[in-house]
């Protein structure tokens, strides 16, 4: 058995007031021993047991392994541990025992009864007192604070750093930094990602927040999704936004997807606002109208309802249904307008199209269009341009095919103009046909010669011509004589009655056309003279050849004035005829008669007259006196 003193010398490892049972064989029990003596002997124990003084019987008991021991030493540490600590051995003998943070048993069993299992971590992880959820799991290698943990109920770090799993049935593979804090929240790794909405996931990638329900990010950096994103996805990029429900961001740079059901392809500096907007990709473009869609391209924005742009630059379509194609700096403002492509084009009435070109506006017509040119425009309902440059038209269902510098003005409804030449031209008139410094062409290709024609009048609807409508018509021949191209020049004024064309010059290939007095037929007249001092009126002698003055009455010799001649050059036989001799008829000079003999005109006789139209006077040819 061991003495008092032997018991003191326990007090190199021990001090205070403890109750020990310590024997041979025997374990006895000595209370309220001072353990203070000092000595330099090693005693020998086989067990001891330390009770506490107020709990008689509680005790624990310390006694040697059962097996066989292979002698060694263990010395005690110099300095109290702090929290969390543990002893560890250092050295091979005697073996150094030491306080530290990292032990050799890494797993802590923190709660058989709710299934917690946490790894103890390294040095300097600011302690493992963090409250851990119910049947959570921690497996990360450190920690900078206790709260670093999985504290959700069922939540679950599988790795990394500093990763907090608060929300329940949250879960963190690994990284660095990163927090599940929604329920059903998934941070699958990278760096400084927070899943904050219920559901939410972050599969990888450097600080990226999602705060929506449901919503995932795939990867990247500085992504976020708000809580308004609920269904939202990010696939990864840089700094792109995403707010709104259902919303969709494949990839890019500072896109922002915040209208419901939106989507953003890529690109970068990109937005979708409204309710199922879309821009695929391209840089600075904006969809912010409902169902609208930028395709791609540069600095577009289709802001009308279901409006679309499929790329090009600085583009905007405005209006409800509207379309561009593409090009630059285009605008489609009017209901289901469309600007194909081109530049500075403007399609700002409604269902109006412009093709393509430069410049060209439609601003006021409906239903209007322009294919293609430069600064051409429409103001017009239903008109039509179909290229060229600086035509304008201001009318109804009116037409320019092409050309420069042709106007269809106000009033000029129907038309159809065409300018060949630089000169300015504008027509006002309704259903003209005007090609302007220009020729015009009745060709063919077939072998068939074609004619011009002009159809009488008609007033049925439906199919065109129909069994009795007859023509006029010119038609070119089957071959020109030599092959020669033949020209007509027109006479610069209208003829007179009963004048027939024909040629006054001709070469090979031209010919000069004038008004002649028809040679074929002749018309004749005959006015009574019944009075003395009669005027014969103009229209007894329009047109007339021959006349014949049938003087048979009394006084003799009766005298009458002829009208002025209508026509240059226009001829004119006289013939009296009286019932008796001396019963004549004699020509009174009212100032239009140059005569070679007397006036007077007995039985039979007959003068012929030339009218002169520069001395307006009637010119005798020949007389004869029968």
């Amino acid at each position: 058995m061991m003495s008092m003193r032997s018991y003191r010398q326990l007090g190199q490892m021990m001090s205070g007031t403890i109750t020990m049972l310590v024997a041979v064989g025997v374990v006895m029990s000595f209370q309220h021993v001072d353990l203070h003596a000092q000595t330099d002997g090693i005693q020998t124990f086989q067990g001891f047991r330390i009770e506490r003084n107020d709990q008689p019987g509680a005790f624990i008991t310390f006694l040697p392994p059962s097996s066989a021991i292979t002698a060694y030493t263990l010395r005690w540490p110099p300095t109290p541990p702090t929290t969390g600590q543990a002893l560890a051995v250092t050295g091979t003998g005697p073996y150094q025992l030491t306080w530290s943070s990292n032990v050799g048993v890494t797993i802590e069993l923190v709660s058989s009864s709710n299934g917690n299992l946490r790894r103890v971590g390294s040095l300097n992880e600011g302690g493992i007192a963090g409250t851990p959820g119910n049947y959570s799991n921690d497996f990360q290698g450190s920690r900078t604070n206790s709260s670093q943990t999985a504290s959700g109920n069922y939540s679950l770090i599988g790795g990394g750093q500093n990763n907090t799993a608060s929300g329940n049935y949250s879960l963190v593979l690994g990284g660095l930094g990163n927090t599940a804090s929604g329920q059903y929240s998934l941070v699958a790794g990278g760096n400084g990602n927070t899943a904050s909405g219920q559901g939410s996931a972050i599969l990888g990638g450097n600080s990226n927040t999602n705060a929506g329900t449901n919503a995932a990010i795939g990867g990247g950096a500085n992504n976020s999704i708000s809580a308004a994103g609920s269904g939202g996805f990010i696939g990864g990029g840089t700094n792109n936004q995403l707010s709104g429900a259902n919303a969709f961001v494949g990839g890019g740079q500072d896109n922002n997807a915040s209208g419901v059901y939106s989507v953003i392809g890529g690109g970068a500096s990109n937005v979708a606002s409204d309710t199922g907007a879309v821009v695929g990709g391209g840089s600075g473009n904006t969809a912010s109208g409902r169902r609208s869609v930028v395709v791609g391209g540069a600095n577009n924005t289709a802001s009308g309802q279901r409006s679309f742009i499929g790329a090009g630059q600085n583009n905007i379509a405005s209006g409800t249904n509207s379309v561009i194609g593409g090009g630059a700096s285009n605008t489609a403002s009017g209901l289901n307008a469309t600007a194909a492509g081109g530049n500075s084009n403007s399609a700002g009435g409604d269902y109006s199209f412009i093709g393509g070109g430069q410049s060209n506006t439609i601003s006021t017509g409906t239903h209007a269009a322009i294919g293609a040119g430069q600064s051409n425009s429409i103001t017009g309902n239903h008109s039509f341009i179909g290229g060229g440059s600086s035509n304008s038209i201001a009318s109804n269902i009116s037409t320019i095919p092409g050309g420069r510098n042709m106007t269809l003005a106000a009033g000029a409804d129907g038309s159809f103009g065409f300018n060949g030449g630089g000169n300015v031209m504008s027509i006002s008139t309704a259903n003209a046909f005007v090609i302007a410094n220009s020729n015009l062409w009745l060709a063919n290709n077939s072998n068939s010669a074609r004619e011009l024609r002009f159809y009488e009048a008609y007033n049925t609807s439906g199919a065109y011509p129909g069994a009795n409508t007859n023509y006029v018509s010119f038609k070119a021949p089957a071959a020109t004589n030599a092959n020669l191209n033949n020209t007509y020049t027109l006479p610069d004024r209208v003829g007179a009655a009963g004048q027939v064309l024909r040629l006054s010059a001709a070469t090979t290939t031209t010919g000069t056309m004038e008004w002649v007095d028809g040679v074929t037929t002749i018309r004749a007249n005959t006015v009574n003279v019944t009075a003395d001092n009669q005027a014969i009126t103009a229209a007894q002698l329009d047109n007339m050849t021959f006349v014949r003055f049938n003087s048979d009455g009394v006084p003799a010799n009766r005298t009458i004035t002829l009208p002025n001649g209508i026509t240059n050059g226009y001829r004119l036989i006289i013939r009296c005829v009286a019932a008796a001799a001396g019963n004549g008829i004699e020509l009174v000079n009212g100032g239009n008669l140059s005569l070679n003999g007397g006036a007077l005109l007995e039985n039979l006789d007959t003068i012929m007259l030339v009218w002169d139209g520069t001395s307006n006077l009637w010119v005798e040819l020949s007389r004869s006196n029968n």
